[in-house]
């Protein structure tokens, strides 16, 4: 899933749940949650083969992502520092994959990437090819919808 989708739905359970104790958790949880649904991911392709002199435009998606996700966020809540904290938890399982594909060796990062990767198999489109990308487009249209109005 985008990190704009996964960064807004974690705002959004942080803007309906004021305690950080109670919404940073789920904020994080909400993460997998998403990744049950169907979905299309970024490719890291480039960065799993560590080819770095191809990875520039990896990394410029995902800073155009964050900054799309930040965005709407600002526009939409009353920009509450804890709205944005419950954005960026929600994308640190995305994080932490990167971490692993950049860092192998590190087995905290790659014992997440096993549970992170048997997640997102069930609605990645790549994954499970029984999924029309239909589905993934829309499902990411609709999550982002309803987050942007729990926002409001």
């Amino acid at each position: 899933m985008i990190l704009t989708t996964h960064m807004l739905v974690g705002a959004a359970v942080a803007s309906k749940i004021l305690n950080p104790f109670l919404a940073l958790p789920l904020a994080l949880l909400s993460h997998y949650l998403c990744d049950f649904l169907p979905h299309n991911d970024y490719s890291i392709k480039n960065i799993i083969e560590r080819r770095w002199n191809k990875t520039h435009r990896h990394f410029v998606k995902v800073f155009l992502d964050i900054s799309l996700g930040t965005l709407l966020i600002a526009l939409s809540s009353g920009n509450n520092p804890i709205i944005f904290t419950g954005a960026f938890i929600a994308i640190v399982p995305d994080g932490i994959t990167l971490l692993s594909k950049i860092f192998p060796q590190n087995k905290l990062a790659a014992l997440h990437q096993v549970f992170h990767a048997s997640v997102n198999k069930v609605g990645d489109l790549d994954s499970n090819k029984k999924i029309p990308v239909f589905w993934g487009i829309l499902s990411q249209i609709i999550i982002v919808s309803i987050s942007i109005i729990f926002l409001r």
